[in-house]
């Protein structure tokens, strides 16, 4: 099974790994050795994110995302909306905040008391003509600078977008956007926000194509 995503742990040598198999699996890199194995997602993990603590956010094909409290075996679900079939990445914001982008090209804000987004958001281009909803581009990677207020999205829809996030008020204004082509499938803010790399290819990372 496909390794869709990986993470480490802020200043340590433990890696996440995230696959098609659904599972979620820690390494210890000094070890050279595997850890740990947790269930939960009913299908495949498709991103996670962690940072310092031992705590670790994930999306999945089962339109959930999970925040799994590793220490303590335990985990939240966090269910997407009805109209997408996936949510395709997630990004930790702070220690209560995380943003998600699903298949339907919504940019959702999630905070860890609630179990449903306390904002959700249009965040692609849509398409004109017969059957286009259908067809909506998605959300293919979201990036964003560590305890601020400003997230990248990309899709494939020719714009990588900036956002503010404001998790008091609870709103995401854009406020910047890019032009590129193809599909936007990794994106990473270096460490000081002096700017933001991105992987571009011309199809999704996944190889579900959009046709």
């Amino acid at each position: 099974d496909a390794i869709t995503s990986l993470a480490f742990r802020h200043g340590t040598s433990t890696l996440f790994s995230g696959s098609s198999d659904r599972c979620l699996k820690s390494w210890s890199i000094d070890d050279m050795s595997y850890v740990d194995t947790l269930y939960g997602h009913q299908s495949a993990i498709t991103s996670l994110d962690l940072h310092r603590k031992d705590e670790v956010v994930t999306s999945g094909g089962d339109r959930t995302c999970r925040f799994w409290k590793v220490g303590e075996d335990k985990q939240l679900v966090f269910r997407g909306s009805s109209v997408s079939t996936s949510i395709e990445a997630v990004r930790l914001l702070n220690d209560d905040h995380f943003v998600s982008g699903d298949d339907h090209g919504n940019l959702s804000l999630w905070h860890l008391m609630r179990k449903k987004p306390v904002l959700t958001v249009n965040a692609v281009r849509s398409r004109t003509g017969p059957g286009s909803d259908l067809a909506r581009p998605w959300i293919c990677s979201i990036s964003s600078m560590r305890s601020a207020d400003l997230v990248a999205s990309g899709s494939s829809d020719g714009l990588l977008r900036f956002w503010k996030a404001d998790t008091t008020k609870r709103r995401l204004d854009q406020v910047a956007s890019l032009a590129v082509d193809g599909f936007v499938n990794g994106m990473a803010f270096e460490s000081t926000g002096r700017f933001l790399v991105a992987a571009i290819g011309q199809e999704h990372r996944l190889g579900r194509w959009e046709r």
